[in-house]
């Protein structure tokens, strides 16, 4: 059951290196680039995307992914960090850019069209081989459309903010007022697809009954709020308690909300064209445009390699077939595995389930992927990465500023795609204090309005959690890589978005 096959990628015809046969050495130093619970397949894809997506977006000469507890930390090797940078200096050229944004708008046509079809499909009339199919076919859209992704990510953009920031010191714009400037170029200056979502939601919240078929509508429409949850029911039950909370907050204040947030849209995009007439500088004009439409974009695609409502009816067919509880099918199995087990009835040894609970580790070197598990993997995460594995505890963090501003408070630290985690989190966090988390989703819009700051581990100037806070004008530092490893839930802390530095108090 091929529903809708792209070609982009290539046949996966080099052999894959067995954990106890380790590819060549990767030389030289790893920078941490982003962590967060994911399932096996993220973990699995992320190496093949790199290897076997033709797209500017697979440039790298090694990947390195540590695994633990179900959360997934993933490094880049520095010197493919530099080969970014130098490739993002194509979106300098205008003619460049609007091409790759094209480009990128055909590609999620497809997966977008595809996901449509993939609802459509009676998993419970399909074959054992139709479903393994269906789940190849998922894999192949990820790997793909993550290659586009990560083109918005701190090394690729950094041409363009440095662009921006020597045009504005031609203008005598330096400093301070230039990273402020930076933060107003640089944010979408129209409603982009997790405002739609939280427009949505508040009308939802302003009905006298919300029916599962409202919720389940919704869903479709935004299938990308949550992770992790595996039977349409755990999805029902979690955007129900999430509109509970929103709900909470009263009519009167969501609409006054949904009115200003579209408001602050319609004056942003008359302060950012007064600001380009005042400085009438192409250069400046294109980086900053750019930088915007690179957010636009990132969320679009956003929008669909996280789109896991869409799988959830595979999933639940696939684990009714297996006999495997969802958890270990979909964290512990790979995609071959999960075939032999729905084809062959092969299960993976209990010993194995458990060494890939304990640590799992994936690794591409530029030419070879491996994976490992157990003692093996923890040798080897120690031998590569063993500085961001051990920080110190009582070290200041330095990361981009990214919504301009000094706050203190308490921190609470919230493990992102963790249902049971992030419900812990609802349940305590309260307004004025720093949300620290790997990053930002769109289901925890909640929590963001509340926050007095946000500190993550990952992002650049157009991630989520640089747009959003700057949105609701609070303090942001991203990218700081050990926030949620350094900060202890309850620590007071101060987050210096002048200078992108966090510091306990």
């Amino acid at each position: 059951m091929t529903l809708h096959r792209q070609q982009w990628c290539r046949a996966l015809s080099e052999p894959e290196v067995a954990g106890s046969n380790p590819a060549r050495p990767i030389m030289g130093e790893y920078t941490f680039l982003w962590s967060n619970t994911h399932l096996m397949m993220v973990a699995e894809n992320n190496p093949w995307s790199f290897r076997d997506v033709k797209t500017l977006g697979s440039l790298s000469t090694g990947t390195f992914g540590f695994v633990e507890q179900r959360r997934i930390h993933s490094f880049q090797h520095n010197d493919g960090l530099l080969k970014q940078h130098e490739a993002g200096k194509k979106f300098l050229d205008a003619a460049f850019a609007a091409s790759w944004f094209a480009e990128v708008e055909e590609v999620l046509a497809q997966h977008r069209a595809f996901y449509q079809e993939l609802w459509a499909v009676d998993m419970e009339e399909a074959s054992d081989q139709e479903l393994l199919d269906l789940l190849s076919q998922i894999n192949e859209y990820w790997r793909v459309t993550i290659s586009y992704f990560r083109v918005s990510q701190a090394e690729w953009t950094k041409a363009l903010v440095e662009m921006l920031f020597k045009r504005l010191a031609t203008h005598d714009v330096v400093g301070l007022e230039a990273q402020n400037l930076l933060s107003v170029l640089s944010t979408p200056d129209e409603l982009d697809a997790i405002n739609k979502e939280e427009l949505a939601l508040i009308q939802l919240c302003c009905k006298k009954e919300v029916s599962d078929e409202h919720i389940i509508a919704h869903l479709e429409h935004y299938p990308w709020i949550f992770a992790n949850r595996f039977t349409l029911q755990e999805w029902i039950d979690e955007f129900q308690a999430r509109l509970a909370t929103v709900k909470a907050e009263g009519d009167t204040a969501l609409k006054k909300r949904a009115a200003e947030m579209i408001l602050n849209k319609k004056e942003l995009h008359k302060e950012q064209e007064s600001l380009y007439q005042r400085f009438d500088d192409p250069e400046l004009e294109h980086c900053g445009r750019t930088l915007a439409r690179h957010g636009l974009t990132r969320v679009m695609i956003k929008e669909l390699w996280a789109g896991e409502f869409y799988w959830v009816k595979l999933q639940e067919e696939l684990v009714k077939r297996t006999g495997v509880d969802a958890e270990t099918l979909f964290f512990c199995y790979r995609e071959k595995e999960i075939k032999e087990l729905l084809l062959n009835k092969k299960k993976l040894s209990e010993e194995e389930i458990a060494r890939r609970k304990e640590v799992f580790v994936f690794r591409f070197d530029g030419k070879e992927i491996a994976f490992y598990s157990g003692k093996e993997a923890r040798e080897l995460a120690e031998a590569n990465i063993g500085d961001y594995l051990h920080p110190d505890k009582d070290m200041e963090l330095k990361g981009q500023p990214a919504s301009p501003g000094k706050v203190q408070g308490r921190a609470i630290v919230v493990s992102i795609n963790d249902p049971a985690d992030e419900q812990r989190v609802r349940k305590k966090f309260r307004k004025g204090d720093i949300l620290v988390s790997q990053m930002t989703q769109p289901g925890m819009m909640d929590l963001v309005a509340k926050a007095a700051g946000i500190v993550t581990d990952e992002g650049g100037i157009v991630s989520h959690a640089a747009i959003v806070s700057r949105e609701f004008k609070i303090p942001c530092v991203v990218g700081t890589h050990l926030a949620t490893k350094v900060i202890k839930e309850g620590d007071m802390i101060e987050v210096d978005a002048d200078e992108g530095i966090v510091r306990k108090t």
